[in-house]
C-alpha cells in the first residue's frame, strides 16, 4: 500500500509525464519539401541555400530561417529534403564555386556564380520577396533552375 507522500509523488510524476507528452504533440506540424536544383553546370563547389520566412531578413540577406550548405559532386541536378512548418518562404541559392561562402560579383555587379530563387524568376532585376514566395501547406516538390550568367 502506498503512503500519502508516495501517492502525491506518483501524481506529480504522472502529471509531469502528461504535460511533457502534451507539449510534444503541440509542436508545429512540419511538411517534407523536396527541393530539386537543376542546371548544375559544374560538378564542384557547394550549394549555399538560404530560406527566408520574412521580407526584412530577405532584403537584408541576414538571419535566414534556415541556411544549409550541400556539396556538389556531379553535373545536372541535386535534390534535398527540408522539413518546414506551414507558412510562406523564399528560397535563395547559389553555387559556391570557390568555397568562400559568398556569392561573388564582377565589376559590373553581375553574379559570377550560378544562382536561383524560388519560383524561378527571370532575374532582369533583383526579385521582390512577394514574387518569390512559396506557400507550404503540405508535402511537396519544388524545382529551382540555376542561372549562370557567365556562360
Amino acid at each position: 500500500m502506498l503512503s500519502i507522500n508516495q501517492n502525491n509523488n506518483m501524481r506529480r510524476v504522472l502529471s509531469l509525464l502528461f504535460l511533457l507528452f502534451l507539449g510534444l504533440n503541440l509542436k508545429a506540424q512540419t511538411y517534407s519539401v523536396e527541393v530539386e536544383f537543376t542546371n548544375l553546370s559544374k560538378p564542384s563547389g557547394s550549394l549555399v541555400i538560404a530560406i527566408f520566412n520574412n521580407e526584412s531578413s530577405y532584403i537584408n540577406e541576414k538571419n535566414p530561417y534556415l541556411k544549409k550548405t550541400v556539396p556538389i559532386h556531379q553535373k545536372g541536378k541535386l535534390s534535398i529534403v527540408i522539413d518546414l512548418p506551414k507558412g510562406s518562404y523564399v528560397i535563395a541559392v547559389f553555387q559556391d564555386m570557390n568555397k568562400n561562402n559568398t556569392l561573388d560579383y564582377n565589376i559590373l555587379g553581375i553574379p559570377k556564380e550560378p544562382f536561383a530563387f524560388s519560383n524561378n524568376p527571370s532575374c532582369i532585376e533583383f526579385p521582390k520577396y512577394k514574387d518569390l514566395q512559396i506557400h507550404i501547406k503540405s508535402n511537396q516538390k519544388i524545382s529551382l533552375k540555376l542561372i549562370d550568367l557567365n556562360g
